[in-house]
C-alpha cells in the first residue's frame, strides 16, 4: 500500500513528526524501517529524521504484512456489506464468535476473513476494528492494514462513528424520545465472564429510544457510545429490562428465542482516508423478527 502527500506550510517538517501527524504509530514506523518499507521525499529514499520543506512530495510504501500462523484460515460464508482496500464490513450471524477463544475450537469470523483475504491475494493479517459477542448478530469491521485499523480506531468513540443496534427487552419501557443509561461497568466478583454495574467500573454510556412497545417487552434502538464488554446487555438488565434470550443477565428464561435478542443493524463513519461517509445497514435476522411477531400476539 502506498501513500502520497505534498508538504504544506502548517505540516511538521521532520519526516517522523509528519508521519506521526498522519497517524503512523512508533511501531508502524519501526516496521517501515526494518521490514522492507520505504519512505521517499522527492523520489529519494530518506530516513525518519530528514528535514523537509514546503512543497516536498513524500511517499510511503508500507511493508507487506503477514498473518499470524496460529490463526487458521477456514473457508466459510461471508456476507460482505462493504469492501475497499482499507476495510471489510461483514454481517455476522448469531452463534459465530468474532475471534477464537482458547477454550473453543469452532471457526470464527476471523478464520473466515483470513481465508477470504488469502483467496484474493491480499495480506491475511487480521485487524478487528469492531467485534460482537458470539450470540449477537450484525455488522463487524475488519481493517486490512494496521494503519487502516489505527486511523479508524482514533475516531471509534467520536461523534463521527455511529454503531446502532436493535434490542428486544423484557418489560415495556414507558418513555419517549432519546434516553441515556450512564452507569459504570466492571467485572463481576462471582464470574470472570460476567459484567455488572459497580462503582469502581469503567464509565459506560448507552443511548436508546423505544421503537415499539408490546404487552411484555419493548423494541429499542440503541446507540453504543462507549464499547464495554456486554455493555448493552448489562445496562438494560440493570434498569430492569434484560434482553429476551440473554442467558447470562436475564433472570427468567424464555422459549421465544435461543440467544440474546441483539443485532447491530447500522454502522456509519467518516472514512479516514477518503473523508467520505460510509454507511452500511443490515437486515434484522429472522429469529428476532419472529420474536417481535410473537410479542405482538
Amino acid at each position: 500500500m502506498i501513500f502520497k502527500w505534498i508538504v504544506q506550510a502548517n505540516d511538521k517538517k521532520i519526516v517522523r513528526g509528519f508521519l506521526n501527524s498522519k497517524s503512523f504509530s512508533t511501531s508502524q514506523l519501526s516496521k517501515i524501517k526494518n521490514h522492507d518499507g520505504h519512505i521517499y521525499v522527492n523520489k529519494k529514499e530518506r530516513y525518519l529524521n530528514y528535514q523537509m520543506t514546503v512543497g516536498d512530495v513524500i511517499i510511503v510504501q508500507l511493508p507487506k504484512e503477514s498473518g499470524n500462523d496460529i490463526l487458521e484460515a477456514v473457508d466459510g460464508h461471508l456476507d460482505i456489506k462493504y469492501e475497499d482496500k482499507h476495510y471489510l464490513i461483514v454481517d455476522k450471524p448469531a452463534g459465530v464468535a468474532s475471534l477464537p477463544a482458547r477454550s473453543k475450537s469452532t471457526p470464527t469470523m476471523a478464520n473466515f476473513v483470513k481465508a477470504y483475504l488469502q483467496k484474493n491475494g491480499e495480506s491475511d493479517a487480521i485487524h478487528v476494528v469492531t467485534r460482537l459477542d458470539r450470540d449477537t448478530s450484525g455488522l463487524m469491521i475488519f481493517a486490512k492494514k494496521s494503519l487502516s485499523h489505527s486511523r479508524l480506531g482514533e475516531n471509534i468513540h467520536s461523534n463521527s462513528f455511529k454503531k446502532q443496534y436493535i434490542a428486544i427487552v423484557q418489560n415495556p419501557i414507558n418513555t419517549t424520545g432519546l434516553q441515556e443509561i450512564n452507569l459504570p461497568i466492571g467485572v463481576s466478583d462471582d464470574f470472570y465472564m460476567r459484567r455488572e454495574v459497580r462503582d469502581d467500573g469503567k464509565d459506560s454510556l448507552t443511548r436508546y429510544e423505544v421503537v415499539e412497545n408490546y404487552p411484555t417487552g419493548s423494541q429499542v434502538k440503541v446507540d453504543l457510545i462507549t464499547g464495554r464488554t456486554h455493555q448493552i446487555r448489562v445496562h438494560f438488565s440493570a434498569i430492569g429490562h434484560p434482553l429476551f434470550g440473554d442467558s447470562l443477565y436475564a433472570k427468567e428464561p424464555t422459549t421465544l428465542i435461543n440467544r440474546q435478542a441483539l443485532h447491530c443493524f447500522k454502522l456509519s463513519f467518516i472514512h479516514p482516508f477518503t473523508q467520505e461517509i460510509v454507511e452500511v445497514e443490515s437486515q434484522v435476522p429472522i429469529d428476532i423478527r419472529e420474536l417481535i411477531h410473537e410479542l405482538k400476539e
